[in-house]
């Protein structure tokens, strides 16, 4: 990359970020946590370390094996050692979803960290530089993640499970709202099957 961004696909309406240096711009480390995943672990790392690399902020995938009792841990270590972008972290046992997060997240060097189940993926990719310099640029302190199912075809299966799925996160923001207790609060929630914030 040079030194000066000059015609980055980061260009976005109401961002001034022209004559940036590079090290002044924000880094983005997701962590995604795997327990007795080794039917989807490989797609969604490829798929993952494909993201980071569309992307000018996106530098790590983080990977975390939280103790499984199959073959995931080796399957992570492999596509850790082939794909430039994967950091594999093994917990000895397993410690939850939080405490697998919090392993990754305590040695990122990023500025801001993604949370990504395992049987997810970003599916648009382009988005990421965009949507981290707007939120660089905010107040918030973390955010929720509306996620889209990826189904087949729009018919009435289809239809009913979106609609699940936005009350669902309906729900939660609202849940959200009212533990944060209001805009001076110092507790933060944000749920949902990906979540940004600060490090």
């Amino acid at each position: 990359m040079n030194e000066w961004l000059r015609n980055s696909h980061l260009e976005s309406e109401g961002i001034d970020y022209e004559g940036q240096i590079e090290e002044e711009l924000p880094s983005l480390g997701s962590v995604t946590c795997f327990y007795n995943e080794e039917d989807i672990a490989g797609e969604t790392l490829e798929r993952l370390n494909e993201a980071a690399e569309q992307s000018e902020l996106y530098e790590t995938v983080y990977a975390v094996d939280d103790g499984s009792e199959d073959n995931t841990a080796e399957i992570i270590e492999h596509y850790a050692e082939e794909l430039e972008n994967i950091e594999f972290i093994e917990m000895e046992e397993n410690t939850g979803k939080f405490g697998a997060q919090k392993a990754a997240t305590d040695i990122m060097d990023e500025d801001y960290w993604l949370t990504i189940d395992a049987d997810s993926y970003i599916q648009n990719p382009e988005d990421i530089d965009d949507s981290l310099m707007k939120f660089d640029q905010s107040d918030s302190a973390a955010a929720m993640l509306n996620m889209e199912a990826e189904t087949a075809g729009d018919g009435l299966i289809s239809t009913a499970y979106e609609k699940m799925q936005n009350l669902e996160y309906s729900m939660r923001k609202g849940i959200d709202d009212f533990t944060s207790n209001g805009n001076e609060s110092k507790i933060v929630t944000a749920s949902g099957t990906a979540t940004l914030g600060k490090t």
